[in-house]
C-alpha cells in the first residue's frame, strides 16, 4: 500500500516549498482472517479426535 507524505518548508524569502514523498508500507493485518483460519484448524483437529474415539 502506498502512502503520500508531505513536508512543508519555508525558504529565506518567505516562500513555501512542499515536498511530496511516497512511502511503501505493508498492508494492514486482517486479524479476523487469521482468527478464522485458526478456528477452522481447531475444528478439524477436534473432528479427527472424535473419529478416533468413536464419538459422533
Amino acid at each position: 500500500m502506498k502512502v503520500k507524505e508531505y513536508k512543508r518548508t519555508r525558504n529565506k524569502l518567505g516562500g513555501v516549498h512542499v515536498q511530496e514523498t511516497i512511502k511503501e508500507v505493508p498492508d494492514p493485518i486482517d486479524h479476523n482472517k487469521i482468527f478464522l483460519a485458526k478456528f477452522k484448524e481447531l475444528i478439524a483437529r477436534q473432528e479427527k479426535i472424535a473419529e478416533k474415539l468413536g464419538v459422533e
